[in-house]
């Protein structure tokens, strides 16, 4: 999840909804996941990439409502 040489920006926009932490890597042009303990913020499994192929994805936001990420 670090930044690469071509692109200095790694974790980028990071949302925490029901145990789950969202964020999006600028460098890798993904939206992530790492489930969390909701009381402590400490990690409970491994992080998933859940979509690619962004182009400088910078930040995002989270529709629960109709379960999209933007």
């Amino acid at each position: 999840m670090a930044p690469t040489a071509t692109s200095p920006t790694g974790v980028n926009g990071i949302r925490v909804r029901h145990g789950h932490l969202y964020f999006t890597n600028s460098s890798l042009g993904t939206l992530n996941v790492i489930p969390i303990d909701p009381e402590t913020g400490n990690k409970t499994g491994a992080a998933t990439v859940i979509a690619t192929g962004f182009k400088a994805a910078d930040d995002l936001e989270i529709d629960e409502d109709v379960g999209e990420a933007y």
